[in-house]
């Protein structure tokens, strides 16, 4: 019997780790930048030393632009993933794109004719405002295509244009029209890709009806990521001016500019992988792992080829012809591939929606302080460069969002909210407690008096933080609407709250202080709130208005700097975080209690904050009695404690991202008995 074995032709892995039409783009990608490369050295050869002057000047404006253009390009990509193989309506955000680009084309060019460079200015003017705006026009229809998963026309654009482009210049510039000829080319390849663009988005629009197309929503923290990755990569040339000079300067800043060549290759890819990206899934994170290795192993081959082969080209784009050494020029080329991989990522995050901004902006803030102290030489600048980039590609490489909410729980106590679906109970109360003595018995008697008075289903679940003076056995007589859950060591009020509510079974779920001193008679105006409001949780503040407090100077000074802290950190909805009753819907915590991980002083604060980042936003403050005016006192060490709690949170908020991950599955680790 004969045996058949079959092969898979690479086109057919690559499409379909991309989607149709990936090998056809990803082929016109690289055309493009071929043609990209053959311009800037056809230029550098034909033209004489203040055309090249002028030409690099209307270049630098165009990489100004580049990085806003390729943030609403990647957000126009995501949200045309999301309309379900439709192509959205995108002509009036495609007018306001190439509108915006105009005006920052303005604003540039007025920005470098007050720096003295007037003359450059009037020779490429017209031509850049024209290029700017026929590339920013072609921003959102390139975008709704990839997004809709159509790439063929988009190949078939970049192609021609590219095409155009370098035929043009070529043909101009032989006939000595010099700078002119050079800023026509430009001009009129850019006009022709942008109106196939528009072409192909036309024709794919027809039949296909979707909502039209917000291209701005959300786009602040894009556009600030890929302008600070845009900086990064500029930053090595900045430098080299500002330390280095004369032959040093020049030689430097023509190997980082050879070396930047390869800087295509992952940006291709990248794009290639977009509309994956976008979707999400499992094959987002194998499309991101695809990109990463192709996009590796083509950087490196690259640097390899620019320090040792030397192609002719690669000095010819710099200005200075000097001799560059190889092995600065490899290590720049690393640097590059650095920022490639980097860039990679960056798109990646921005098409998922999730946060890039900060790591970035870290790694500008890294580099140029790392300058700042180092620059003995062109190697270490390198250097430099190259570490900061391996420290945030390996930053965002571990960042939960890409490698899943599984991975970034391992090795961590995970918890479970309370269970979803239909209530047995119309209010569960936890009362979290440790050591209370003889005043527990007497405070739960009287917080199951209050609630019996209300006329709902409740129970009351106290919850043993490891105490040792037997106070768990003092409430175990007290009927079936009170149980007891009892922790095997004591862990912080923010787990015995953990452990209370993963066991409730209430509709609304509530927590209050066992000392007794906020009177139960409260759950009655919460319970009212809840109802009438509708919210999402009811808070108790001391500093609402109609709140009965008197405050020891001391507590008084404690509250006011950490309440200050909490908002110019969280920007919460809410006076006070701290206050030790509060209310919630259940479906709040079946969505934020998986998430967090406090068990300490700031859990309240901590279950605020996420909820608020997952826009459970209806909050209501209600007023307080305190009775017993604050037996208790804080010592500086507790508060010293609070505050490095506070600033780990701040940092796990706005610099790890830990929470922007969907909720872990529920997983049980309640060290601890329900009785």
């Amino acid at each position: 019997m004969r045996t058949s074995t079959s092969v898979v032709s690479p086109r057919r892995t690559f499409e379909a780790v991309y989607g149709r039409g990936a090998s056809l783009l990803a082929l016109a990608l690289v055309v493009a930048g071929v043609g990209v490369v053959g311009f800037h050295a056809v230029v550098g050869d034909r033209l004489v030393l203040a055309d090249r002057e002028a030409l690099a000047t209307l270049l630098g404006v165009l990489l100004v632009c580049a990085a806003p253009f390729e943030a609403l390009f990647v957000l126009t990509v995501r949200r045309a993933a999301g309309a379900d193989g439709r192509v959205p309506a995108w002509r009036r955000p495609a007018v306001q794109v190439a509108c915006g680009a105009i005006a920052v084309a303005l604003g540039v060019a007025a920005f470098l004719a007050l720096g003295g460079r007037e003359e450059r200015i009037l020779a490429v003017g017209p031509g850049l405002v024209a290029v700017v705006a026929a590339i920013g026009a072609g921003i959102v229809p390139r975008g709704v295509l990839v997004g809709s998963g159509r790439l063929v026309p988009v190949a078939v654009a970049l192609v021609i244009g590219t095409a155009v482009r370098f035929g043009l210049v070529v043909a101009l510039l032989g006939l000595g029209a010099g700078l002119a000829g050079a800023t026509v080319a430009l001009l009129v390849g850019e006009v022709v890709t942008t109106a196939l663009l528009w072409h192909g988005a036309t024709r794919c629009s027809r039949g296909s009806p979707a909502p039209a197309l917000d291209v701005f929503r959300g786009a602040f923290e894009p556009v600030v990521a890929f302008v600070a990755l845009s900086a990064l990569g500029v930053l090595p040339t900045v430098l080299a001016h500002r330390y280095l000079g004369g032959l040093d300067e020049d030689r430097f800043v023509a190997a980082y500019e050879a070396a930047r060549i390869m800087l295509f290759l992952p940006q291709a890819i990248a794009v290639v992988g977009l509309a994956r990206f976008a979707r999400g899934g499992p094959g987002a994170v194998e499309a991101l792992r695809v990109t990463l290795r192709i996009a590796a192993v083509s950087s490196l081959a690259t640097a390899l080829v620019l320090a040792f082969v030397r192609p002719p080209f690669a000095r010819s784009l710099a200005a200075n012809a000097a001799a560059v050494p190889g092995g600065l020029l490899l290590l720049l080329g690393l640097a590059a591939c650095t920022l490639g991989l980097l860039g990679v990522l960056v798109t990646y995050h921005v098409a998922r929606g999730l946060h890039a901004a900060g790591t970035v902006l870290g790694a500008l803030g890294v580099a140029i302080a790392a300058a700042l102290v180092w620059h003995p030489s062109l190697a270490a600048l390198a250097a430099t460069v190259v570490v900061v980039g391996l420290l945030a590609l390996a930053r965002m490489l571990a960042g939960p969002a890409l490698v899943g909410p599984t991975a970034q729980w391992a090795g961590t106590e995970r918890r479970r909210g309370p269970e979803p679906g239909t209530p047995a109970l119309e209010l569960s109360v936890i009362v979290p407690y440790y050591n209370p003595g003889d005043a527990l018995r007497q405070n739960v008697l009287a917080l199951v008096d209050a609630l019996e008075a209300e006329r709902v289903d409740f129970e009351v679940v106290a919850v043993s933080d490891g105490s040792t003076d037997g106070s768990e056995q003092l409430i175990e007589d007290l009927g079936d609407r009170v149980r007891t859950v009892v922790l095997g060591r004591n862990r912080g009020k923010g787990a015995a709250l953990c452990a209370g509510l993963e066991v409730s079974r209430g509709r609304y779920l509530g927590f209050i202080d066992a000392d007794g001193d906020i009177p139960p008679e409260l759950w009655h105006s919460f319970l009212t709130l809840m109802e009438l409001y509708e919210a999402d949780m009811i808070v108790g503040s001391k500093r609402h208005a109609l709140s009965d407090v008197s405050y020891p100077p001391v507590r008084r000074v404690y509250s006011r700097v950490f309440q200050a802290l909490v908002h110019a950190l969280f920007r919460v909805d809410v006076t006070d975080t701290q206050t030790g009753i509060k209310l919630f819907r259940r479906e709040v915590l079946v969505d934020v209690l998986p998430l967090l991980v406090e068990d300490g002083f700031v859990f309240d604060l901590e279950l605020l904050v996420i909820a608020r980042r997952r826009r459970w936003r209806r909050v209501i403050e209600a007023p307080v009695r305190v009775e017993h005016r604050f037996r208790s006192t804080i010592s500086l060490r507790t508060a010293w404690s609070m505050l490095w709690q506070t600033l780990v949170l701040a940092g796990r908020v706005h610099v790890t991202r830990s929470y922007d991950v969907p909720a872990p599955e529920p997983v049980s680790t309640l060290a601890g008995t329900v009785a």
